[in-house]
């Protein structure tokens, strides 16, 4: 597994301990920490691996700060822990006598907004009513992002947000002005999945670009986030799910500009009717793009998830059912966020149909959509 969380101090520098604890009948089994120190010039990430002793065990974070009293404070931000893939230290068995329930990720749902001739405004409120009040919204910027608020900042919560620009405009440094205000003036206190030039793929094999020149922008464009000192702009990267398809021909490390930058992977996945079934499985759909997110230790989501209405699905509920499965393997799997694509971009895919609409209504308010079954 690999843990990491944001630390800051508000006053003098703290020192602290941030630890894993696996609990197997009432007690620690195996602990692995990492010493930190917190400043108040920035915020800082703490990282580390470890192999769990056993199956079946309770794992929890724990985060200890010492020297803590008035005007000296410690601020604590996205907090993770995901499984991933390679060799990792054995941790040091240690007895401890009181259990602590472990946690899993709450996935956020939401959905893209079609206009349709509408305001924004309207067609975000439009959608909110849809289904429930979504908990993240998937935003496209088609060039680069509007000064805040603009239109991601209008949703008034989460975004996974993305924009494009030449990569030899961006490796000229001729947006870094305004990039770097874009980052540096972005709302605090909610979650922006940011991304540059979401699914590069097709791009890189017309021409328009190369995967280096792609890669290089990524970091550069990167290193102007972080400059921002806000944990909550999360570097992301978005691919489609059809790239880690051994049939796709592509290679992953391609499009990976690197582990010291990228915080999260985000994908673009759809169902797709075959001999056996209108509506692909979800661990079909996802699971390749999961395996690959986790064994690099990074937040796994879906900014785009969708299904046009299989034949003789026409009242839609197949596709009503397949939605359920997707937000209950979703959350099972702890997805940061998910994010239906209800647009009309390669085809119909918005849920017009009654049933689907219901459907997504119960995965983004939880009714009945996360039982474990």
């Amino acid at each position: 597994y690999q843990a990491s969380a944001w630390v800051r101090a508000t006053g003098r520098p703290v020192k602290g301990i941030f630890e894993l604890l696996e609990w197997k009948r009432n007690s620690v089994v195996a602990r692995r920490s990492e010493a930190f120190t917190a400043r108040g010039d920035r915020w800082r990430r703490v990282t580390f691996r470890t192999r769990s002793v056993g199956d079946n065990s309770a794992l929890q974070l724990s985060l200890t700060a010492r020297h803590i009293g008035e005007g000296n404070g410690l601020k604590v931000d996205r907090v993770r822990l995901h499984p991933v893939r390679g060799s990792t230290p054995t941790p040091t068995p240690t007895p401890t006598p009181t259990p602590t329930p472990s946690s899993t990720v709450d996935t956020l749902f939401g959905a893209s907004v079609y206009e349709n001739g509408r305001t924004w405004t309207q067609a975000v409120a439009d959608s909110h009513a849809t289904y429930g009040g979504m908990e993240v919204v998937r935003v496209f910027y088609p060039g680069l992002p509007s000064a805040w608020p603009g239109r991601a900042g209008q949703v008034g919560g989460p975004v996974v947000v993305s924009f494009k620009a030449q990569p030899a405009d961006i490796l000229s440094g001729r947006h870094d002005a305004y990039l770097a205000n874009w980052f540096a003036t972005a709302p605090a206190g909610r979650d922006i999945w940011w991304t540059y030039w979401h699914e590069p793929e097709d791009d890189v094999e017309d021409g328009s670009f190369t995967a280096q020149q792609w890669r290089e922008a990524y970091r550069r464009i990167a290193g102007l986030a972080n400059g921002a000192d806000n944990p909550r702009l999360v570097n992301t990267v978005i691919l489609m799910c059809w790239t880690v398809n051994p049939r796709s021909g592509r290679t992953f490390d391609d499009f990976y500009p690197g582990s010291d930058l990228v915080e999260a992977l985000a994908w673009d996945c759809y169902s797709f009717s075959n001999s056996t079934s209108a509506y692909s499985k979800p661990a079909e759909i996802f699971g390749r793009a999961l395996d690959t997110t986790r064994a690099l230790g990074h937040e796994f989501g879906v900014a785009e998830t969708g299904s046009l209405l299989a034949a003789g699905d026409e009242g839609g509920e197949q596709r009503a059912a397949w939605l359920g499965s997707v937000g209950r393997w979703l959350q099972d799997n702890d997805a940061s966020f998910a994010c239906y694509f209800d647009s009309v971009v390669g085809g119909e895919f918005r849920l017009l149909d009654g049933a689907s609409q219901r459907a997504w209504h119960g995965v983004v308010t939880g009714i009945g959509a996360h039982d474990r079954i």
